[in-house]
């Protein structure tokens, strides 16, 4: 997917460059001032999106920039994100006036501006995503506790630790439990697993550790309860409406 970058930052350029790659969109070409934002455009008048800064050189402002864009692509044809320090409505408001789909302030995380573009370019959302986003409007996390979770669950690897501790983590079970397993039931999953069936953790939790290991990664939810930005038992209760809503 061609995206086209425009901010007279180089510093700005390449922190957006490298955001956009994370979320997966590495086509991506840049500049600095609207005469090669407008030479990009025509090279490859197949661009998907565009995102620019509101301060251009060489333009009044970057709104003068999207009018003229707006001119040849409409736009369902060319998306306009204008990224921005000035939390001004009546910038917010001009910039939309002048074409553009979306209004985004800065500083803007990876994970918040991947959610915007997805909305904007009509991609799908992601379940995190999906959840991350319930969980905020019901009240019961932070936006900032949103991004952080998701910024964990990409980094997340469970290779090197045990059954045992991911159990723990995720309030599936106490610490007085752990504490008085032999160290054997601690460090060898099959151990483990077997105490805990014998201890009655039920078969569904046990095969949510299972899976976990197996696929590396914690569901989103699981990384709220392992960082501590909600209780087990509120989640498991957020989640039935949730899905009761979908």
């Amino acid at each position: 997917m061609p995206i086209l970058v425009i901010d007279e930052s180089r510093f700005s350029l390449r922190l957006l460059v490298n955001m956009l790659k994370k979320s997966g969109l590495s086509n991506v070409t840049t500049g600095a001032t609207p005469l090669e934002s407008w030479e990009a455009l025509d090279q490859n008048p197949n661009m998907r999106l565009m995102i620019t800064a509101l301060r251009l050189p060489e333009a009044e402002d970057g709104l003068e920039l999207i009018r003229m864009v707006r001119r040849r692509f409409p736009a369902t044809a060319l998306p306009i994100v204008v990224i921005s320090n000035s939390t001004d409505g009546h910038h917010v408001e001009a910039a939309r006036e002048a074409g553009a789909n979306d209004y985004i302030f800065k500083p803007v995380s990876p994970e918040a501006l991947e959610t915007r573009l997805r909305v904007v370019l009509d991609l799908p959302i992601t379940p995190s995503q999906k959840i991350g986003e319930y969980l905020v409007q019901r009240g019961l996390i932070t936006d900032d506790q949103r991004t952080a979770t998701l910024r964990y669950q990409r980094m997340y690897s469970s290779d090197y630790m045990p059954i045992s501790t991911l159990a723990l983590y995720l309030d599936f079970i106490e610490d007085d439990l752990v504490s008085h397993l032999f160290l054997e039931q601690r460090f060898d999953d099959k151990a483990f697993l077997r105490r805990a069936r014998e201890l009655g953790l039920s078969e569904q939790r046990m095969q949510r550790l299972i899976e976990i290991k197996r696929q590396r990664r914690l569901r989103f939810g699981d990384a709220l309860v392992k960082l501590r930005f909600v209780r087990r038992e509120v989640l498991e209760t957020a989640m039935k409406q949730f899905y009761k809503r979908e």
